[in-house]
């Protein structure tokens, strides 16, 4: 890890020249552009720097990444984050459960984690939770620089280097867009279908009243009337089993409409 905190100060946003490394330098300015915001409100929600400033002094950067490797270890050590159903996860755990590792081979196995099956819970001071997800935040960001960077290396360094550079980026946006769109969609898809089934069942139900209006030949003129509406709330109990818990002036409005539509057939 102390070897990828060599490269914070890199993706860091600063004002200043860090290094003459041209590597380093071009494949510092993609990845700011591509993370930089991201960095930027990692940075203001830990306090690093103030909300109304957008960039790192070079006074300050040892102050900041002594900040953040503190952060990254904490996440490592106190705490265990995965992903489930497109939400993030975390736990505060110190200590595998003594039949821990195999239950968690068996997890891995089928694909589906739940650290609460093998790892013991502790409690933690309120904001463990959030230290414990910029901590993490910022060891991927670093994994992801080192390896980008190691790409960088490897390229020729001819006319075409700063356009493979750039190319090389831009299936790194690419697939960041990719990945924003379908976790959208498939977080989406759950919501879509609650949905779309709340309002099939209220359409159900209402289907459900106009025919027993229907039923009854109740006329509209006595729609308003309070036994009229306690009569279909009980016949809708003996047709369905369920309450019905539509207002009285819902209720009303529907049987006016079937009971129309009744007279009109």
């Amino acid at each position: 890890m102390d070897d990828l905190l060599t490269y914070l100060p890199y993706i860091l946003p600063t004002k200043c020249t860090l290094t003459t490394d041209k590597n380093i330098i071009v494949a510092s300015q993609h990845f700011k552009s591509l993370y930089g915001d991201l960095i930027l409100k990692l940075l203001w929600h830990i306090d690093a720097i103030p909300k109304s400033i957008n960039y790192v002094k070079k006074s300050a950067l040892k102050t900041i990444v002594d900040q953040v490797r503190t952060l990254i270890e904490l996440q490592r050590k106190g705490c265990y984050i995965w992903k489930q159903e497109g939400l993030l996860k975390i736990m505060p755990t110190q200590k595998m459960k003594s039949n821990g590792f195999k239950s968690y081979i068996k997890q891995k196995t089928v694909g589906k984690i739940d650290p609460h099956v093998f790892m013991i819970e502790k409690k933690q001071d309120p904001g463990f939770n959030d230290n414990c997800i910029v901590g993490m935040s910022f060891q991927s960001l670093l994994i992801l620089f080192s390896h980008l960077l190691t790409q960088v290396r490897s390229m020729d360094q001819n006319k075409y280097f700063n356009l493979n550079v750039a190319q090389l980026f831009n299936v790194v946006d690419a697939t960041n867009q990719l990945n924003s769109f379908g976790y959208a969609f498939l977080y989406r898809q759950p919501r879509v279908k609650g949905a779309n089934q709340t309002a099939s069942g209220k359409n159900n139900t209402r289907t459900t009243v106009s025919k027993i209006v229907q039923h009854l030949r109740i006329m509209s003129n006595k729609a308003t009337s309070s036994a009229v509406r306690e009569l279909v709330r009980q016949e809708f109990k003996k047709s369905t089993g369920k309450k019905l818990n539509y207002s009285d002036k819902t209720l009303t409005d529907i049987i006016i409409d079937a009971a129309g539509h009744s007279h009109s057939s």
